[in-house]
């Protein structure tokens, strides 16, 4: 004979979390962003370089091709 469980009660159920892991409640995800100004002057020059990196590189493939056409254009001419 099969033994049929009971379904657990709905109040049992609904308090446990979806993945049954504890969690601290006093975590926050705040807690992780770094307070060092040291660490912040870092990221915002690298921020800086690469904005002007991929300045740089939108300005070479805009002119890349322009520059391909008016040399077509003038070989075409000659």
């Amino acid at each position: 004979m099969t033994l049929v469980q009971s379904r657990p009660d709905l109040p049992d159920v609904a308090g446990r979390l979806a993945n049954d892991t504890p969690t601290p409640e006093d975590f926050s995800i705040l807690d992780l962003i770094s307070t060092d100004d040291h660490a912040a002057d870092l990221a915002k020059q690298r921020t800086e370089r690469l904005g002007n990196l991929v300045v740089a590189i939108m300005a070479v493939c805009l002119i890349f091709p322009l520059a391909i056409c008016v040399a077509l254009a003038i070989r075409a001419v000659s």
